[in-house]
């Protein structure tokens, strides 16, 4: 046997039983148990009489006697999140304690909303504690403290609505809900890919001018919150996975078999 049929030998009894057995990917994760740990950072407030505090999950600001201040709230007791579940899990709560706050006074200009999701895999049992590090999602987020009196904006439903509006809209975009989703960095277990997003609840598209008012581009994404109460919107987590592309088991079987041809060749001549 000549030198180049035992190599073409060698190559085929390599590749014949990567191309029969490629298509037996592990199984797909489809159950999780997660945390989420949401927290504000980069605030950054107008200057103004009164003061303003920053925490964690908390900033407000305002004068001594009226304040208004947002929050979020982590989920307790989370259930289990499903892979390619469309509905997805909750994330936590974001809360606008909106009060008419004086002219004077200092107020919210800007801040990030980072939520770190931690993913522990539940089912197949073969998969059971696998997981990504963990996975932070940024709101970028710009504040507007309208003027409260006569005249508001179309769609302020109250006098007058404030608005928040997105620093990063390009790292998501609207789902069929009508509402604004951010994607995690995608990661890959076992021969899946699996991607998270993280959807607000009434983050959509604003009006031009309602954009405008916000100092923000044309077709800005953000939301409207009413003045002298307490407004709440959910997040929410969903995965979706695809197994990873490998190439098709029969075009590895015809590459061995193609090799085998061409030492049997070699050998006649």
């Amino acid at each position: 046997m000549s030198r180049f049929t035992k190599k073409t030998a060698l190559i085929s009894s390599l590749v014949l039983p990567f191309a029969f057995g490629a298509a037996a990917n592990a199984a797909q994760i489809t159950e999780w148990n997660y945390t989420v740990d949401n927290s504000f950072t980069s605030a950054t407030f107008s200057s103004g009489n009164g003061s303003v505090t920053e925490q964690d999950n908390e900033l407000s600001w305002g004068s001594n006697s009226i304040r208004s201040s947002v929050s979020i709230d982590d989920v307790s007791n989370p259930p289990v999140l499903v892979t390619n579940n469309a509905e997805g899990v909750r994330g936590g709560t974001f809360v606008h304690n909106n009060q008419p706050i004086p002219a004077a006074a200092k107020r919210l200009q800007a801040f990030d909303l980072t939520s770190t999701l931690s993913l522990s895999a539940r089912t197949p049992v073969e998969s059971e504690g696998k997981g990504p590090s963990a996975l932070p999602i940024t709101f970028s987020s710009f504040f507007t403290e309208t003027y409260n009196g006569n005249g508001c904006f179309e769609g302020s439903a109250s006098v007058c609505d404030d608005i928040f509006s997105l620093g990063n809209p390009e790292f998501g975009g609207i789902n069929d809900n009508g509402n604004f989703e951010f994607a995690a960095p995608s990661f890959a277990i076992d021969g899946y890919n699996y991607t998270v997003f993280l959807e607000i609840v009434g983050l959509s598209t604003l009006t031009g001018e309602q954009c405008q008012i916000a100092n923000a581009s044309a077709n800005c994404i953000g939301f409207l919150t009413r003045e002298g109460e307490v407004n709440r919107f959910e997040s929410n987590f969903r995965i979706i996975s695809s197994a990873v592309s490998v190439p098709e088991p029969g075009s590895l079987a015809l590459l061995g078999l193609g090799l085998i041809g061409m030492g049997v060749a070699s050998r006649r001549k």
